[in-house]
């Protein structure tokens, strides 16, 4: 969308939101994936803004949608609950020109969304933004999708309206989306499980994939029977 310009993040912050696209539109763009693949309906699971856009899936597309799972996600909007500083401040903080600037960057911001305390394993996370920065380095793209967030709308009073097994994946140290925030979305949707994950922040802990993988199987399994046409999509 080179016509849409650079995001201003500074004028959004100020309450000047003007979003190149909307969280309905990648919404919307995740089903026309499916209807691609002949997916008739998935068992989604969406994280941080992927949560958001999976709620709007599960809201907007209900009958694509076999199971639910958000993980470090959130209501949006009104009903949103801020940031710590610390974490709110690494989308306004702009690296070094040069590649290892940039992947510094991003390993520094790794360890503020780790939360206070928590292990860290930087030659883990070092050799994830050596990859991630490999295959994309595109700043204006994130910017764009952070301001659709912001501009976002809560979708808090319609989650009832979510009527397949769901489950909530929280971490208690997330700096970037508080726990308050999953447990907004979980109390509001009907029958869906809270796991609460101590020790994680706004990250996937490779400590905690199995729980969390498992997790998400037992909700899945609560769902109505795969149909011909049915698939995963996360």
């Amino acid at each position: 969308m080179v016509e849409a310009g650079p995001p201003d993040l500074h004028a959004a912050q100020a309450g000047d939101i003007k979003p190149a696209y909307r969280l309905e539109d990648m919404a919307d763009d995740a089903v026309a994936l499916l209807d691609g693949l002949q997916i008739s309906a998935s068992h989604i699971v969406g994280s941080s803004m992927g949560g958001f856009i999976s709620q709007l899936i599960a809201l907007n597309h209900p009958a694509r949608v076999l199971s639910l799972t958000l993980i470090m996600s959130g209501a949006s909007g009104k009903d949103a609950v801020r940031a710590r500083p610390e974490a709110a401040q690494i989308f306004t903080t702009v690296p070094g020109p040069t590649g290892e600037e940039r992947i510094a960057h991003a390993i520094a911001n790794r360890r503020i969304l780790t939360g206070a305390g928590n292990p860290f394993d930087e030659e883990y996370e070092r050799r994830r933004a050596e990859r991630l920065y490999d295959r994309s380095y595109y700043p204006a793209g994130l910017g764009r999708q952070l301001l659709a967030s912001i501009a976002a709308p809560s979708r808090l009073g319609r989650l009832p309206q979510v009527a397949v097994p769901a489950l909530v994946i929280h971490g208690l140290d997330d700096p970037l989306l508080p726990i308050e925030n999953g447990r907004r979305v979980a109390a509001a949707i009907p029958g869906a499980r809270l796991l609460e994950i101590e020790g994680m922040g706004h990250n996937l802990p490779v400590r905690y994939w199995r729980l969390i993988t498992d997790a998400i199987v037992e909700t899945a399994r609560n769902a109505r029977p795969l149909q011909p046409g049915a698939a995963w999509l996360s």
